[in-house]
């Protein structure tokens, strides 16, 4: 498994880019980022798309895989953001 560097969830199935620097096109089922169509195609950073997330309420983008003890904050330590 493999770790957003957008929201830090860490169960992606493949790494967000590979070692040529394509997105893999896996959609975060977290966050919603979709690695090579947000930031390539809609030139939208993980940075942006981070702040917009949370300022939106940091809603789980797809709620049926979405843990019972789900913590933003600390998901998002995963990946050196602190809130």
């Amino acid at each position: 498994m493999y770790t957003c560097p957008v929201c830090g969830y860490e169960k992606l199935y493949e790494p967000a880019y590979n070692k040529y620097g394509y997105g893999s096109h896996e959609i975060c089922p977290c966050c919603g980022y979709q690695f090579g169509y947000d930031d390539d195609d809609q030139g939208i950073s993980h940075e942006e798309y981070r702040n917009n997330w949370l300022k939106s309420g940091a809603k789980w983008f797809d709620a049926s895989t979405k843990p019972d003890n789900w913590d933003a904050k600390t998901q998002l330590l995963r990946i050196g953001i602190k809130l």
